[in-house]
């Protein structure tokens, strides 16, 4: 939660032949990304007809600038950059994270479980799916029949 966050949208660019993914370059990327049945271990992500895959093969999809520079220097994926879209950084939760995480390095017992919960629960919060949840309205005479 300390990493930085696309924040404000800088510009849209179509990138020259000759552009790479420099440590400059912060925002998301819709490239064509091809892997290498050689490849191993293939951690980088597609959704094909609704499911999520890990294959080698070809494919296009729109990936966040720090996921693909993990994979440009790999030799079994190849990756051509279609369009880019740069964004600044924005730290939303720096000094949440910094004021819980002291707290808890410096405490013991629940004030230290407390910090330690609020620290996971922040996580936890932005990585849950959305249409899991629902909220119902419900009758004490329902309770039993929802049991």
């Amino acid at each position: 939660m300390l990493k930085p966050m696309p924040f404000q949208l800088i510009k849209i660019f179509k990138p020259r032949l000759n552009w790479y993914l420099d440590k400059d370059f912060f925002g998301f990327i819709e490239a064509e990304i091809t892997i290498s049945d050689k490849c191993k271990k293939i951690l980088l992500v597609h959704r094909f007809n609704g499911e999520i895959l890990h294959s080698s093969g070809t494919f296009q999809g729109i990936y966040f600038s720090e996921e693909l520079r993990l994979y440009t220097k790999n030799p079994n994926y190849q990756i051509k950059y279609l369009n880019c879209y740069e964004f600044s950084k924005f730290f939303p939760f720096k000094e949440y994270v910094n004021t819980f995480y002291k707290i808890k390095s410096l405490s013991v017992g629940i004030e230290r479980n407390i910090s330690k919960l609020l620290l996971n629960n922040l996580y936890g919060f932005f990585g849950r799916k959305y249409r899991l949840i629902t909220t119902l309205r419900i009758n004490n005479n329902e309770i039993n029949f929802l049991i």
